[in-house]
């Protein structure tokens, strides 16, 4: 079958004599990197060097943008159902949502001694049965948010990894789980120093609503 390709682009923009936008994208020739099997999620480590894929095969793979051999730098297979999202956090440990229902978003230090995941994060007491579809760390804490296919947000403490924090519904009816409320996106839109944060969840159903984690307070949506 046809092999999925990732490749690398630069983006130049500049404006003209009008004032107009300008933009000029250039592929490279040679693609970094290859599957027989179809590219989920892509990341970015914070520093640019460090490019991890996710894979509906359930794999995860880095590769070393600096390595001039463009050799995988390390792969595991996390989770044979397939991987929906990878994100790295504050810390650059890959983040992973995966396809298997009642399991949290794995974390990867893939620097470590562990060629796998170091750690899941626990379901207990959300009650959740469906998978997770998508994850959000937070930029400058250990916290972690993640969409479910069925409509919630839920919130861990990765310094914490079995204590379940909270969970928010954002479907049209909170008691009622609905592949329309499939979320398919999550960013932040705010927060304070008082552990308050506001998110956008965006749903299959083409909405988008706000979910609001309280640092003291029980989450509130509007």
């Amino acid at each position: 079958g046809d092999l999925a390709s990732v490749f690398l682009s630069s983006l130049e923009s500049s404006y003209d004599d009008e004032g107009q936008l300008s933009v000029d994208i250039q592929m490279n020739d040679d693609s970094i990197m290859t599957s027989r099997f179809a590219f989920t999620s892509l990341a970015f480590e914070s520093d640019g060097q460090i490019l991890a894929a996710g894979f509906d095969s359930g794999e995860v793979r880095l590769v070393d943008l600096n390595d001039p051999s463009g050799q995988t730098k390390m792969s595991t297979l996390l989770d044979p159902a397939g991987i929906n999202h990878i994100q790295f956090n504050h810390n650059n440990h890959l983040v992973v949502a995966s396809r298997s229902a009642v399991v949290g978003p794995y974390l990867w230090d893939f620097r470590s001694s562990q060629r796998g995941p170091s750690l899941h994060l626990a379901t207990v007491g959300t009650g959740h049965q469906q998978q997770y579809t998508t994850v959000r760390p937070h930029g400058i804490t250990d916290v972690v948010y993640a969409g479910t296919s069925d409509g919630e947000v839920h919130q861990w403490d990765m310094r914490f990894p079995n204590e379940y924090i909270n969970a928010v519904g954002v479907g049209e009816d909170p008691t009622r789980s609905s592949s329309s409320d499939r979320i398919t996106q999550l960013v932040f839109s705010g927060g304070d120093t008082q552990g308050n944060t506001q998110l956008a969840a965006a749903t299959a159903s083409g909405k988008v609503r706000h979910v609001n984690f309280g640092g003291r307070d029980p989450p509130i949506t509007f």
